[in-house]
């Protein structure tokens, strides 16, 4: 067992893994549903007002084209309704450390009340622990002394675990993905001109491969819908090139035209901003693409990466082409594979 800190003076993360299956047995089937559903289960007459403030703030969009999209999909079950929370593929569960409810018995169970009770100051404590109703499953326990430091501690910190679970989603779609199969040959090829580490799933299919005078890319697709992911390096590079915003969009510019045959929409407008990617806050520029010779584009995002060890500037990309369908589940499928990146 290992114990670490997740949010900031008011909150511990608890990584637990191999605690054993519930009170019926081992888990009994799959979780159902999309990566995107997360049930909230409590007693609601204790703790309904936590339950409501966890799935207001969890209630977060993501924007890739003009229509936001949400990142989760949130329902709140009562204890008495448990069976139906328990084939959900995230399932949070609230209660309280010394509460006499269902919820609170059944989390101190699977925890042990000593763990968390040591903690002694702290607002709120989070557990993960994978499998335990349902395979594919990972189930957030989230507890607290006081329901009213609970809910404020959450409305300030929610963004960490709206990235935790957003990473462990991603996680478990690397695994699907990867149960096929790698196209070990490019991985081979990758790390022989390129010199990096890049896991590909036999489903992706190498779309670019150049390596130039100090620079290179590669690029992977999945087709029925376009989605794909890209690695630029950029050799003798400077790390204050991060910090550099404009020549950074010239360049991913530049490198779209020359290697990815598309062209970027200055008409949409950039954005810049910090995003979780493989457990790092990277400098992240998101926008449109379109083809140069044809009519059809869609968003990318791409996560700039400095390696200062060897001089290199990574460009990591990810983008998707899916008219009239949600992009967030192609964008975040395309992310778990551009994660696997070891420069």
């Amino acid at each position: 067992m290992r114990i670490g800190r997740l949010f900031p003076v008011s909150m511990v993360l608890v990584l637990l893994a191999g605690l054993g299956a519930c009170d019926t047995g081992q888990p009994v089937g799959s979780a159902v549903g999309s990566y995107s559903d997360v049930a909230i289960l409590t007693e609601m007459p204790i703790l309904g007002p936590v339950a409501h403030q966890l799935k207001k703030s969890l209630s977060v969009n993501v924007t890739y084209a003009i229509k936001p999209e949400p990142l989760f999909n949130v329902d709140i079950f009562d204890w008495a309704d448990r069976r139906n929370a328990q084939v959900y593929k995230n399932l949070i569960i609230v209660g309280l450390l010394k509460g006499d409810d269902p919820a609170s018995k059944e989390l101190r169970r699977r925890l042990g009340g000593a763990v968390l009770s040591d903690k002694g100051h702290r607002d709120l404590f989070i557990a993960v622990e994978s499998n335990v109703y349902s395979r594919n499953q990972l189930v957030y326990y989230i507890a607290g002394r006081d329901r009213g430091l609970m809910q404020s501690s959450l409305a300030r910190n929610v963004g960490i675990l709206v990235d935790r679970i957003s990473r462990e989603n991603r996680a478990r779609i690397l695994r699907y993905l990867m149960s096929d199969g790698h196209e070990i040959e490019l991985e081979n090829k990758i790390q022989r001109e390129m010199h990096f580490k890049w896991e590909i799933p036999a489903s992706y299919r190498e779309t670019v491969f150049h390596v130039g005078d100090g620079e290179g890319v590669v690029e992977v697709a999945a087709v029925r819908p376009t989605r794909a992911a890209s690695v630029y390096y950029l050799d003798h590079a400077d790390s204050t090139m991060l910090d550099d915003h404009d020549a950074l969009l010239q360049l991913r510019r530049s490198w779209g035209e020359r290697y990815l045959n598309e062209k970027l929409q200055d008409a949409g407008g950039f954005e810049w901003s910090k995003v979780d990617f493989a457990g790092r806050k990277l400098l992240t520029l998101s926008g449109f693409w379109e083809a140069k010779e044809k009519d059809y584009g869609g968003p990318f995002r791409t996560f700039f990466l400095y390696q200062p060890e060897k001089h290199r500037l990574y460009g990591i990309n990810v983008l998707t082409y899916a008219p009239g369908m949600r992009k967030h589940p192609y964008i975040r499928e395309a992310m778990a594979v551009a994660e696997t990146l070891r420069p």
